[in-house]
């Protein structure tokens, strides 16, 4: 997934005119599923290009078509992720570029994390509560909720 990933974010990239139906296409193919979604954001988020499309204020209208055409179950929960697994890293790298890498990779998290609150902001928030009791000491009652579980 990561090959395909890497091909279209290179489509992203490059400057040709790409057809934006047509992007937008391959896109929500490779979002359609989890491994598509981890293989792509593996790829969008942390690409070292200097005009990378995730460091764009706004987030490229094919990949908008493609995150709300997918499924926001496992969308949800992977973006949270795409913020919460390079932030904890930023913190813990001591040298300087891994640091500066990781903290670019979650700024980038940030952004598709805060485009999908505008469309499933419940499913955002009960993600985000759900890792904070995951993450405290919490009720077996608490502990026994599935996303608590999955966190």
């Amino acid at each position: 997934q990561i090959s395909h990933a890497s091909q279209i974010v290179s489509m992203m990239h490059d400057g040709k005119t790409y057809d934006d139906k047509v992007l937008s296409s391959i896109l929500t193919a490779q979002l359609s599923h989890s491994d598509g979604i981890r293989g792509f954001f593996a790829t969008y988020l942390t690409t070292e290009d200097e005009n990378a499309a995730a460091d764009n204020e706004v987030i490229p209208q094919p990949l908008v078509e493609a995150l709300e055409a997918s499924d926001a179950s496992i969308m949800v929960p992977l973006a949270c992720m795409n913020v919460i697994m390079p932030t904890a890293m930023s913190t813990l790298h001591t040298d300087p570029q891994l640091q500066s890498n990781a903290a670019l990779t979650a700024k980038r998290g940030v952004r598709i994390l805060s485009f999908l609150s505008g469309h499933h902001n419940q499913l955002v928030e009960i993600n985000l509560k759900a890792m904070i009791k995951a993450a405290s000491d919490v009720s077996d009652d608490e502990k026994a909720n599935k996303t608590v579980q999955y966190w």
